[in-house]
């Protein structure tokens, strides 16, 4: 499933919610956590319709029992998904200066998931983030 991130990407700072102790200091994973779970209602991209989806996004992580995922609200499951997304965004502008051709050669090379992708590769000058096959 493909999830159009474009708003996110354009208007979000991905530091806000993903960022390290060396960024944040000892409480970065709370502050992350607590802007993403205060975010959310702005950006959120978790449906009733797509929420399955999501949740088998993040069991492939295989870092929570299916008991831990099925107690997660809406909210917080798109925080995680908010989270995940800026990592990715990070990556992008860290590994590729914001260059989507670069960004495209190095998923291509394997360096990175690919599972970002868009600007001006995309049919629609969209930016998405693919979760599932």
């Amino acid at each position: 499933m493909d999830i159009n991130i474009t708003r996110f990407f354009s208007e979000a700072n991905p530091r806000n919610y993903s960022a390290s102790r060396m960024e944040l200091g000892d409480n970065a994973g709370t502050i992350t956590w607590n802007n993403a779970v205060n975010d959310s209602p702005e950006y959120m991209f978790v449906t009733a319709e797509n929420r399955a989806e999501f949740e088998s996004h993040f069991r492939a992580y295989g870092a929570w029992s299916e008991e831990e995922i099925a107690t997660w609200s809406d909210q917080e499951l798109n925080a995680l998904f908010l989270q995940d997304v800026s990592a990715k965004i990070r990556e992008f502008n860290d590994l590729a200066e914001g260059d989507w051709k670069e960004w495209d050669a190095l998923c291509q090379a394997g360096t990175c998931s690919g599972s970002l992708y868009g600007g001006v590769l995309s049919v629609d000058g969209e930016i998405y983030f693919q979760i599932g096959d």
